[in-house]
């Protein structure tokens, strides 16, 4: 409610996400960036950079065990 005691609501026919109203690549990393932030473990911020890159370039990459590594 506001602070005259309106209600203000609408209607979303597709939510942020959905496959009708995906995620732009920018808005799936911040997304990244801020979970693993609050996982029970947190990973430090440039352990999420170097993942986000490392997926970034994943056609490049001769194998994934680096990638785990990093989650690790």
């Amino acid at each position: 409610r506001t602070k005259k005691g309106e209600r203000i609501h609408r209607k979303v026919i597709e939510r942020k996400g959905s496959p009708d109203n995906p995620l732009t690549l920018r808005e799936v990393e911040e997304k990244f960036r801020r979970c693993a932030g609050f996982a029970p473990r947190p990973l430090p911020e440039e352990r999420r950079e170097k993942i986000l890159d490392f997926v970034e370039n994943l056609e490049n990459q001769k194998e994934l065990v680096s990638l785990l590594q990093l989650f690790a």
